[in-house]
């Protein structure tokens, strides 16, 4: 296989078996279709990997190899919401504007060097020191109400971050905040949208289809629309 192909299979695989986790496996069977081509591919591996990936409940899966589907599963036609996947692919534009100078993202900035607040409970000064690099980490130890989050995080930031402040890089916890926060930073010291830089840093030159940019402008300050 191709390293762009070992990438695409890892980055789908990786959104498959994020979406599909959860305390129940699927017992439906699996609508899985015979392989088209093997390609290079280890036929009975990926059958393992596909019949995994259903039992996990995943809704939609794909592996193909230069312009050749290899197999699928679902319907290929129907948009899915990126959700919490968006963290990962988040952190990987990150990684490709890292930098010192303009348009690019220094990982040792602090949210009060970039100018980040809160509102309406604006950030103390001390988590106000908290580094681009905590909130790729979940470590920034903000425990604030976020956009596209459920009552089940809140309990569990709750749980391990508390209400007292922390010292940011000391405790983790699955937040959105930091997320959002670190789009707005993107955004803001890149000068693109989340969608144009995806699709130049990765969807193009992985050769990705039927992705599209579901209302997620430069005005957004979250990634939670992407769909791909």
């Amino acid at each position: 296989m191709h390293k762009a192909q070992d990438i695409i299979l890892a980055m789908v695989l990786g959104a498959a078996l994020l979406s599909g986790c959860g305390p129940k496996r699927n017992t439906t069977p699996c609508p899985l279709t015979p392989a088209e081509t093997t390609s290079g591919w280890d036929v009975r591996n990926l059958d393992d990997a596909f019949q995994f990936a259903c039992e996990l409940g995943t809704t939609t899966l794909i592996v193909a190899t230069n312009g050749e589907v290899v197999r699928s599963m679902g319907d290929l036609a129907t948009p899915h919401r990126v959700h919490s996947v968006r963290k990962a692919l988040l952190s990987a534009l990150v990684g490709q504007h890292m930098g010192m100078g303009p348009m690019q993202i220094n990982l040792e900035s602090t949210l009060a060097e970039l100018g980040i607040d809160d509102e309406p409970h604006p950030l103390t000064r001390q988590l106000k020191e908290a580094k681009v690099l905590h909130l790729i980490k979940s470590v920034s130890g903000i425990n604030h109400a976020a956009a596209a989050e459920g009552g089940l995080m809140q309990k569990e930031k709750d749980r391990r971050l508390g209400q007292a402040p922390n010292i940011p890089g000391t405790k983790w916890a699955y937040n959105n905040w930091d997320y959002n926060a670190l789009t707005t930073i993107f955004v803001e010291e890149t000068g693109l949208s989340v969608y144009e830089a995806f699709k130049e840093g990765i969807a193009d030159p992985l050769g990705m289809q039927d992705f599209g940019n579901a209302g997620m402008g430069d005005g957004h300050k979250y990634i939670n629309r992407m769909i791909i």
